[in-house]
């Protein structure tokens, strides 16, 4: 398991190992983790952009299965991408409500 930070709390999973690192990560360096570690298939978050496609094409050229996994379905209602963006709803919000 690949992550940019080291857990808290080892993850309840049966025997793994955790790979510390920050991306984006080469097509050269996917290919050698992939031998390194012995990798038999590539579960990884549908993140989108081209800094991640290296590995993807790494398991793609070792015929390895890949699984992408997408994030639920947001909730309904209001959402804003940024703090700013929540500070100046609150602003709005609170300010018509008063």
């Amino acid at each position: 398991m690949r992550l940019i930070d080291r857990p808290a709390a080892a993850p309840a999973l049966g025997p793994h190992e955790i790979v510390i690192g920050r991306g984006p990560f080469s097509l050269a360096g996917e290919r050698a983790l992939i031998r390194r570690h012995r990798i038999e298939a590539l579960v990884a978050k549908a993140s989108g952009g081209a800094a991640t496609f290296a590995k993807i094409e790494a398991a793609r050229e070792a015929n390895l299965p890949v699984v992408m996994v997408r994030r639920p379905p947001a909730e309904p209602g209001e959402r804003v991408e940024s703090l700013e963006a929540a500070l100046a709803w609150l602003d709005g919000s609170f300010s018509a409500a008063s």
